[in-house]
């Protein structure tokens, strides 16, 4: 009888060793405060600085091209070596990473990517709680909305274990679009002139009239407008085009013909 209560006495110890470890981790967890995209900084390296949303906040990237965001964590500093700090972006309903429509990054100390090509992430400043880093976006990614949460942890001293993990749901949606500013994109142009005509220009003519007889007609496209791009998503969703098929430029102008 007495072995059985020190067992029982042993199991409780153990147990309660194990759930105070487990409180003291999750208490000692970064948690997110505030994140900033930088949107206006980001938007005039993409080349989407003319876009009505972000001056909104909305964060408007084109593929191919690298981002700052800058998060600050409650209470403590960034460490390293002890936290655990992930960036898991999003695409539509059923996101998966076979399919290329989630994506995981994990922030280390490295200062400089080092996959071509791919969705990767360094470190750019580290500034006490506050941690800026900068994201690669592939020039074959999924254009559309995306979204993003910041997953927090605790490194143990039992390999691969994190304790206290944490998630921060970003509210603001990312939007990617097309990029023919980059090589590696389906629609690269070539010469700097023809991508300011045809993609940032607002206004133009459209030409109407008979074949003998043509006039142009002064037109403003209005492509900025801040209800441009929620309306061009909606349109892609109603065509029911498959997620991996926002990469292709070729499927997306289809769509949006049809709708």
């Amino acid at each position: 009888m007495s072995r059985f209560v020190m067992d029982y006495e042993r199991r409780r110890e153990s147990e309660r060793r194990i759930e105070e470890d487990t409180q003291e981790s999750e208490i000692q967890t970064l948690l997110v405060e505030a994140l900033e995209f930088h949107e206006m900084e980001n938007a005039q390296n993409h080349h989407t600085d003319s876009y009505e949303l972000v001056y909104d906040g909305t964060p408007v990237l084109r593929r191919g091209e690298a981002f700052f965001v800058t998060l600050r964590f409650k209470d403590r500093d960034y460490e390293a070596e002890r936290d655990m700090v992930k960036f898991v972006f999003s695409f539509g309903n059923r996101a998966s990473l076979p399919k290329g429509t989630k994506v995981v990054l994990t922030l280390t100390d490295r200062t400089e990517f080092t996959l071509e090509g791919e969705w990767d992430i360094r470190l750019h400043d580290h500034q006490g709680s506050a941690v800026t880093v900068q994201i690669q976006i592939p020039p074959t990614v999924t254009v559309g909305l995306w979204k993003l949460v910041i997953e927090t942890g605790t490194f143990t001293e039992t390999p691969n274990v994190i304790t206290g993990i944490q998630e921060h749901k970003v509210k603001e949606d990312i939007y990617i679009l097309f990029n023919p500013w980059s090589s590696g994109d389906s629609v690269y142009m070539e010469a700097p002139e023809d991508c300011e005509e045809y993609v940032l220009n607002d206004t133009g003519k459209i030409w109407v009239g008979t074949f003998k007889s043509q006039y142009g007609r002064p037109w403003v496209y209005g492509q900025f407008d801040d209800a441009v791009l929620p309306a061009v998503m909606t349109l892609l969703e109603l065509a029911g085009l498959q997620p991996t098929d926002w990469a292709n430029p070729i499927l997306v102008v289809r769509a949006i013909s049809r709708a």
